[in-house]
């Protein structure tokens, strides 16, 4: 069953909820409940109801609240509105288990662009471990001479990540800081002189999709193929591949489209990126900034200069130098169930910089698989399994020689454990700095 039609399903059970507890009232069942119907279709229109994997948000409840009391306020609605919103909402919770159990969205399910109200693409099927990249590929790769695109290693096999990995709910984040975005469409090769960003008439890049949606938010919808434009970010965006466009209709699945330029983020509002194959990777926000399933490049996620670091998800990252990193007082540079191989470090932390957590993930570094330097404090690396020629975790000990007064951090609030290590060597464990080296295993 279409997205669609499991909205108007739902629209259909609400609106009769309401008439249910009107009449039981007995309100007037003229202006007062066609006013009252009125509010939850407007609503529907824009709720991510529509979608079964999510329900009303927080935002949308409290319009729809607004709009009842305006009801009652202009044609003098008399009883509780805590009964109608019971009402209304367990009219939802009702229909939804009916037409939305048992139906996860699939490959080749249609997608209705002025519906859409959170993520709605598809993962390309991962390669297969047994023909992905080894460490010794990514090592020989690097040893001789770094040329052409550094191999990806597979992901890792993961049961559940982090919830803080959630798609839904960085885009409700997105939302409640910056409104519902506009939901455009990009298809690669499409005519730019009759493009709207709808499904029949597609934006033929990125860039001018963005342009399009000017300052306000953006949600654009990428399909297959390659688009050689770099991209910056300039206000509140999510992009998203996995899904396909061909004669004016968008369904789920699809191949990761390819970003052969960078993509820049340097404002500080919410960023998503999804299901794309993207060269390089830039994120100097202040905001929450969350990277899902997918493929980075040549150069990896990062920021810096007292930035808030990207969540990176099932992400394959491979890198000429580092892989993922935060410097200069950034913060916060966590990563779940992702493979990440570079030449250099594979996951850093570098003056100042503080909260890096690398959890049930795969990290090759030539130099260091994970490593911090120079202040840097606050490691999390857990349940990962790690490859290096010299540390496969790095903590630099030393305060920096350059300062006027060199301060060596009190504590360094290190974890690491239960790890495999294939290679590689371990900081020891000191209570006294704070760093804990316990269960990893030797592979």
């Amino acid at each position: 069953m279409k997205t669609r039609d499991r909205g108007w399903r739902v629209a259909l059970a609400i609106a009769l909820g309401i008439s249910a507890v009107a009449t039981a009232q007995a309100v007037d069942m003229t202006r007062c409940v066609t006013c009252r119907i009125a509010a939850v279709r407007h609503l529907l229109r824009s709720a991510r109801m529509l979608d079964c994997r999510a329900g009303i948000a927080d935002a949308d409840a409290t319009r729809l609240q607004r709009a009842l009391e305006r009801c009652e306020r202009h044609y003098g609605c008399r009883g509780a509105e805590e009964d109608i919103l019971r009402a209304i909402d367990e009219s939802a919770r009702a229909i939804e288990a009916r037409v939305c159990r048992a139906s996860a969205p699939s490959a080749g399910d249609e997608i209705y662009p002025r519906f859409v109200r959170g993520p709605v693409g598809l993962v390309w099927p991962p390669p297969d471990p047994a023909t992905a990249a080894s460490f010794d590929d990514v090592d020989a790769y690097c040893r001789d001479g770094i040329s052409g695109e550094t191999p990806l290693l597979a992901l890792p096999e993961v049961d559940e990540l982090p919830a803080w990995c959630s798609e839904e709910e960085a885009y409700t984040q997105m939302v409640a800081r910056c409104g519902e975005p506009r939901v455009v469409v990009v298809a690669a090769g499409a005519d730019a002189g009759v493009a709207t960003g709808s499904a029949a008439a597609p934006y033929p890049s990125v860039p001018a999709a963005l342009a399009a949606c000017g300052d306000d938010p953006c949600h654009v919808l990428v399909g297959p193929g390659t688009y050689p434009d770099p991209i910056y970010v300039h206000d509140c965006a999510f992009l998203e591949g996995g899904v396909t466009v061909a004669d004016g209709v968008v369904t789920r699945g699809g191949v990761h489209p390819r970003i052969e330029g960078l993509i820049q983020r340097i404002r500080p509002k919410p960023f998503l990126v999804a299901r794309l194959d993207v060269g390089h990777l830039i994120l100097d926000t202040e905001a929450e900034s969350l990277v899902s399933e997918a493929i980075v490049r040549g150069g990896g996620a990062s920021a810096s200069w007292d930035a808030v670091g990207p969540r990176i998800c099932r992400t394959r990252i491979g890198a000429s130098y580092e892989g993922a990193g935060v410097s200069w007082q950034s913060r916060r540079l966590w990563i779940a169930g992702s493979a990440i191989a570079a030449c250099h470090t594979g996951v850093g932390a570098a003056w100042g910089s503080h909260d890096v957590r690398v959890v049930d993930s795969v990290v090759y570094g030539r130099y260091h698989a994970v490593g911090t330097s120079w202040g840097s404090t606050g490691v999390l690396v857990q349940g990962s399994q790690l490859a290096s020629t010299q540390d496969a975790v790095y903590i630099h000990l030393m305060p920096d020689a350059s300062q006027e007064n060199p301060v060596l951090p009190a504590k360094f609030d290190v974890n690491v454990t239960g790890n495999r290590i294939h290679s590689g060597a371990l900081p020891e464990s000191d209570p006294t700095l704070n760093i804990v080296v316990e269960d990893n295993v030797r592979e």
